[in-house]
């Protein structure tokens, strides 16, 4: 919500204090686990926000609580990648950094863990999405690979498959991938990550064909880039060979996948 806030009122000359109070907020929360009550260096960056937006406080004080007096059980706290590095970091000296982490809102947080299995399954796809791209000219990048998704953060996708002429990129520019997969694991975070996080970025930056797959429950998810930046579903499958994923003359046979990948495990 912050993200959109601020990207809603950037645009706006009169509003430059209030994006900055927003950054500030939400940076602070990036490293917060939701316990109560919240550090107070995050309850005064939520103030300087009401304060930016001319919020006067109400005469009993922003802290008034008229809720539940008994006890109450605190959530279970949101699991948060872990940040690397407290000093800011730009997009550019993160191309250049050699060392691990992705960068997230111009933080730079901990890459999300892996299993054999799902080290398998993105090298299987690495292998077939090249054998289909590099006669067709294009440029496949496995893990490792950089992609600058915003002028503040950026991932590392599992696959990214680079193709000549995309008429999905708005400008054509080679810098936005025709396909970016992504092997999803089971833990909250990686989903929120792939479902939620990068989906918005990957959306943003135009990437056209965007894959999911889940090792462990063995599907594939194809979404396509629709109005507004959003994915919507074009085709989920368990098994079988897939002669429409996407890409023309790119298919997909995920029986081959999951025989390959069976000693991994499954």
């Amino acid at each position: 919500m912050l993200e959109n806030a601020s990207t809603a009122f950037r645009s706006s000359g009169d509003a430059t204090g209030l994006v900055a109070s927003l950054s500030e907020l939400r940076g602070r929360l990036l490293t917060w686990e939701g316990r109560s009550p919240a550090p107070e260096p995050i309850v005064e960056a939520a103030r300087g926000v009401l304060r930016a937006l001319d919020v006067e406080e109400p005469e009993e004080g922003w802290d008034r609580w008229e809720g539940p007096t008994e006890e109450q059980t605190a959530p279970p706290a949101r699991q948060m990648p872990r940040i690397l590095r407290a000093e800011p970091m730009t997009i550019e000296a993160w191309l250049a950094f050699d060392g691990p982490g992705e960068l997230c809102e111009g933080v730079l947080v901990e890459e999300k863990t892996s299993t054999a299995l799902e080290d398998a399954v993105a090298a299987w796809f690495l292998t077939v999405l090249r054998a289909w791209a590099l006669p067709r000219g294009g440029v496949v990048c496995g893990r490792g690979h950089k992609l600058a998704v915003s002028t503040v953060s950026g991932r590392k996708p599992d696959v990214c498959v680079y193709m000549p002429n995309d008429p999905s990129a708005e400008t054509g520019a080679p810098s936005t991938p025709t396909l970016v997969l992504e092997v999803v694991s089971a833990t909250p975070a990686d989903q929120r990550r792939a479902r939620l996080t990068t989906s918005r970025e990957y959306g943003a930056l135009g990437v056209r064909w965007y894959w999911l797959v889940d090792a462990l429950n063995r599907t594939l998810e194809v979404l396509e880039l629709g109005s507004g930046g959003r994915y919507i579903m074009f085709l989920a499958a368990i098994d079988g060979t897939m002669s429409q994923v996407g890409p023309e003359g790119l298919a997909i046979d995920l029986d081959a996948l999951w025989a390959a990948v069976a000693p991994m495990g499954l």
